[in-house]
């Protein structure tokens, strides 16, 4: 559990020269509880959400999904 968000165990490398299995962007919303493809759009364009490593379907390391959670989220903003 990371602030409230609970985070897949498979989601969290074990060791730096594991490599790590992609995530669909299905799965990141479901963990996040978010419902609408859009708000993962403004996240990254808003939030600092990282951009996902693959397209057709959005793929993402977990571990930068866990380093934003870990580092406040959607409450981080984009300095202007």
């Amino acid at each position: 559990v990371t602030g409230g968000i609970v985070v897949p165990a498979g989601w969290v490398k074990e060791n730096a020269m594991q490599i790590e299995q992609l995530v669909t962007e299905k799965e990141v919303m479901a963990c996040l509880n978010i419902r609408s493809p859009n708000t993962m759009w403004r996240y990254r364009k808003e939030c600092c959400f990282p951009e996902p490593v693959r397209s057709h379907p959005n793929q993402y390391r977990p571990s930068e999904v866990q380093s934003w959670i870990n580092n406040g989220g959607s409450k981080q903003k984009i300095a202007s």
